[in-house]
């Protein structure tokens, strides 16, 4: 039998059911009229309290049910997907996103609590900024840069920095002209007239004109002193801990960023302009 729901009961019986006493007497009479009635079980449906992690009201309520049902949002958004979970004697169900099923009306148990949300949420990289950068394909990396930088230059912006996989630049960098010699002796500091950021994770190379691309700094920012002072003092240096919400912006993404798509075979096409060798001399 169920009982919908205890707070309007107890107040239409002048009950307080923040009040241990008045919710004994509301159920020491329920169980009376449970034996009457010869109702086996009964299921009782209260409104959440406490920061919505319990029912409300007073704490003896708690004490009655032999299991309690717990209903939950995943976040303030009412339309959020619903958690249940249950404990009690012999019954332990960890909270479980409810699935609902419109063709024949059922809930079903999916998994997944609001702490693996959390998790997932946390994990998830934000694409919205680099999403809005055009996409320029080039047969390798040099002529995907260039390109770029001239669509960025006839935007109105200046191409400063290509962030890309550190295994994508190890990659360029491995390149050698047709004497076996390496095309990039010094390193890959600089590509096509910018600046090269390995950027661990980079799934695709970006374009980017460093001055039009910023970073946001909420202004409750904290910069600590580490405690671990040993490792800094060895390199006489002062170790820091930044604490801030940060995001990155870019007002006008045609003027200052480019995707790149490598066609072909990537880095190991001859792209760019080959390197004038010495004349070879005649005896």
């Amino acid at each position: 039998m169920p009982v919908d729901c205890i707070g309007p009961v107890m107040a239409a019986l002048g009950l307080d059911e923040s009040k241990s006493a008045d919710t004994g007497r509301f159920l020491a009479a329920l169980e009376r009229v449970l034996a009457d009635a010869s109702v086996p079980e009964c299921f009782l449906i209260h409104h959440m309290g406490h920061g919505a992690e319990r029912s409300r009201g007073a704490s003896r309520l708690r004490d009655w049910p032999d299991a309690e049902w717990r209903l939950v949002r995943q976040d303030d958004n009412p339309s959020s997907p619903r958690l249940l979970s249950a404990f009690g004697r012999d019954v332990d169900v960890p909270e479980s996103r409810l699935d609902y099923d419109p063709g024949n009306r059922w809930l079903a148990l999916a998994g997944g609590s609001r702490t693996d949300a959390r998790i997932a949420a946390a994990r998830t990289v934000p694409r919205g900024l680099i999403g809005q950068a055009q996409q320029v394909t080039g047969a390798g990396l040099w002529a995907a840069t260039v390109t770029g930088k001239a669509q960025i230059a006839a935007s109105g912006g200046t191409a400063t920095h290509l962030a890309a996989d550190p295994d994508l630049v190890a990659a360029e960098e491995s390149r050698v002209d047709e004497d076996g010699r390496p095309l990039w002796p010094d390193g890959l500091a600089t590509f096509a007239g910018v600046q090269v950021v390995p950027t661990a994770g980079a799934t695709e190379p970006l374009l980017y004109d460093a001055q039009r691309v910023l970073l946001v700094v909420r202004s409750d920012y904290e910069a600590l002193l580490s405690e671990d002072h040993g490792p800094a003092f060895e390199r006489y240096a002062v170790a820091l801990r930044l604490t801030a919400r940060m995001a990155a912006a870019a007002p006008a993404p045609v003027m200052s960023m480019r995707r790149l798509e490598i066609s072909g075979d990537g880095t190991r096409q001859v792209t760019e302009p080959v390197r004038a060798r010495p004349a070879a001399s005649k005896s």
